[in-house]
């Protein structure tokens, strides 16, 4: 038992080093971000429960608040968010503007993003940020990897693709707690 349970240690370690490593990888592989973290943490969790089994009074809390407030996304049925324009402001950047109901702009606060989901390019959502305006919103993003380089050449073309909304995600107090102090440095 004791070499399978510090087996299961070294097993734990490994995955927390594969999410760790993958990390800095994330702006230019995101599908190999997400699937990594996906997978490395749910055997990182297991095998630190095996390693020691008091880690699962810690341990199940967090999974079952990210259980309660993930699955519900997938099982909702949304309707795709209707495209206003899309423009090309140079070689590698994009506007994208999408209609918003005065309730959606007013729950908007700064420093958040939205989870942006084309089915025809990725499975996956990806993080992007977002700027309110007078009933509509819009997205402006660089293309750097696979996903906005697919995703920027669609909005050119002339079938639009469909695109599905999830946030607002972040929080909602940056700017407050920002502005409580007499200096902030932005980087």
């Amino acid at each position: 038992y004791h070499r399978f349970r510090n087996l299961a240690g070294v097993v734990a370690v490994g995955g927390m080093l594969a999410i760790g490593l993958t990390s800095l990888l994330r702006r230019r592989y995101y599908g190999m971000f997400y699937i990594t973290h996906v997978v490395a943490s749910s055997i990182a969790l297991i095998s630190l429960c095996l390693h020691f089994t008091r880690s699962l009074i810690y341990v199940a809390p967090s999974v079952l608040y990210y259980i309660a407030t993930s699955f519900p996304v997938f099982y909702e049925r949304r309707k795709p968010v209707k495209l206003v324009s899309s423009q090309r402001v140079d070689d590698s950047i994009t506007i994208l503007t999408i209609q918003a109901s005065e309730e959606a702009t007013s729950q908007y606060k700064p420093c958040q993003h939205v989870m942006v989901k084309v089915p025809e390019i990725s499975r996956l959502s990806h993080p992007f940020s977002i700027n309110r305006g007078n009933h509509e919103m819009q997205i402006v993003f660089r293309e750097t990897g696979h996903f906005t380089k697919t995703f920027a050449s669609l909005l050119c073309s002339e079938r639009l693709p469909e695109i599905y909304l999830d946030g607002y995600n972040g929080s909602s107090r940056r700017v407050d707690n920002a502005l409580r102090h007499d200096v902030i440095l932005v980087i």
